[in-house]
């Protein structure tokens, strides 16, 4: 259905989304303006985890749907190998985040091994071993829901679904201040933290992007916007002024879900689909490859640095720059020794 110009696009927003991410994490500009630094993080670099799980689920539903996806034994056999692939990749990049995550749970709760373990398990069920794996046991329910969803409904039902639970997750998260500040709302939300700690996940967060992918695909030609990019630019204008308003009129937990999102991000996926890709001669796998390696290692060097170099608030940008080019020189090392015969099985299991 679409050319392979098209998802070369896609490859290309991946790896500036990775840098999106790694930004959301070093604050760049924060040594030269708290609040265009506050902004950018805020508004612009919100953009690449929903991208992440809209891309996600577009490809992963223009496989199922090359065959009877509600009945084809082909396309079970397709989510198996799909959800096995990302738990594989997951349960890895814990193990090596995993003596430190089991280090800090256990001094968080009082010096208790036993206590330590427990709240590290339940945050590698829930929350993501490390603090940004989250995405991986989000994306493994999203994607699970999705498959299973459209055998009991439409699709665009589905959807539908998943908007509800997204505007009920955004009382978790952006929104949580208009809940009032000792409501039963309130209070509610305050105690499915403790159990749960957050509404950023597979169910009201990733979910709803997940099945906005798989629509996109659904969709394909029906759906032709005559200017994807000027409608883009408009809700992103409309994602800033959502994220001022809330600034002026609520305190924002976190700002992880916003409304404007929503079309953002699929304006964004319809302008990269029907845009055609710049002609540049690089290796387009490489830059996929290496935007999901850069996301699961820039914690390891944000760890490292920071107990080396300590504050680092008045160098933000060398901060910035120092670990993503560090996350980078690491996947890039790691796609080539996945070349190698000798190296290619101990590695292959890290992307």
């Amino acid at each position: 259905m679409k050319s392979v110009y098209n998802l070369n696009n896609l490859d290309i927003m991946k790896f500036i989304a990775a840098i999106l991410i790694v930004s959301i994490h070093t604050t760049p500009l924060l040594s030269l303006n708290e609040t265009l630094s506050l902004a950018f993080e805020n508004t612009i670099a919100r953009i690449a985890v929903p991208f992440f799980f809209a891309a996600s689920g577009y490809l992963f539903f223009s496989k199922i749907s090359n065959t009877n996806y509600r009945t084809a034994k082909l396309a079970d056999s397709y989510w198996v190998k799909y959800t096995k692939r990302i738990a594989l990749i997951y349960l890895v990049w814990s193990v090596i985040y995993g003596v430190y995550d089991i280090q800090h749970s256990y001094q968080k709760h009082d010096h208790d091994l036993l206590r330590g373990i427990l709240f590290y398990l339940r945050d590698f069920v829930l929350l993501g071993g490390h603090f940004h794996l989250w995405y991986f046991p989000a994306l493994l329910f999203a994607i699970t829901a999705l498959y299973f969803g459209i055998r009991m409904m439409s699709l665009s039902k589905l959807l539908l679904v998943s908007i509800v639970l997204y505007v009920i997750g955004l009382f978790g998260d952006a929104y949580f201040g208009l809940l009032g500040d000792d409501t039963v709302l309130s209070r509610f939300m305050l105690h499915y933290f403790e159990l749960f700690g957050t509404t950023r996940n597979g169910l009201f967060f990733g979910l709803v992007y997940v099945v906005l992918g798989a629509c996109i695909y659904e969709r394909g030609q029906k759906v032709r916007h005559s200017k994807p990019g000027l409608l883009f630019s408009i809700s992103l204008v409309g994602l800033i002024l959502e994220v001022v308003l809330l600034n002026q009129f609520t305190v924002i937990r976190d700002c992880n879900m916003l409304i404007m999102l929503l079309p953002t991000t699929y304006f964004l996926f319809q302008m990269l689909l029907h845009k055609q890709s710049p002609n540049w001669s690089i290796d387009f796998k490489l830059l996929r490859d290496s935007s999901l390696l850069v996301y699961c290692s820039h914690g390891m060097f944000l760890g490292l640095y920071s107990n080396v170099l300590g504050h680092v608030e008045a160098h933000s940008f060398a901060w910035f720059t120092l670990v993503f080019l560090s996350s980078l020189a690491m996947s890039l090392l790691i796609v080539r020794l996945r070349g190698s015969e000798i190296t290619r099985r101990y590695v292959s299991i890290l992307y």
